[in-house]
């Protein structure tokens, strides 16, 4: 199984070759990219966009969780690479 760049990179590669997998990865992006071995995790949505090589990153802003009061959310801001 590719690492991510290098499978995502044949692809790209295959849909400047390939109009109808070009229509289908636009289409049905995950289907697409697993069908080509790429693993991606349930929680992940994927989204592409045609363009010029920019490169774009979208985080997502969780709602606060129920019960969490200011302790929590101070403990939780000082903690380095906390996430979600």
């Amino acid at each position: 199984m590719p690492g991510w760049t290098v499978g995502y990179s044949h692809v790209v590669a295959k849909t400047w070759s390939d109009s109808a997998l070009r229509a289908q990865l636009l289409a049905h992006p995950r289907e697409v990219l697993v069908a080509h071995g790429l693993e991606i995790s349930p929680n992940v949505e994927v989204t592409i966009t045609p363009g010029n090589g920019r490169v774009r990153i979208d985080f997502p802003l969780p709602d606060k969780p129920e019960g969490v009061d200011a302790d929590v959310l101070a403990a939780l801001t000082s903690v380095p690479d906390f996430c979600c």
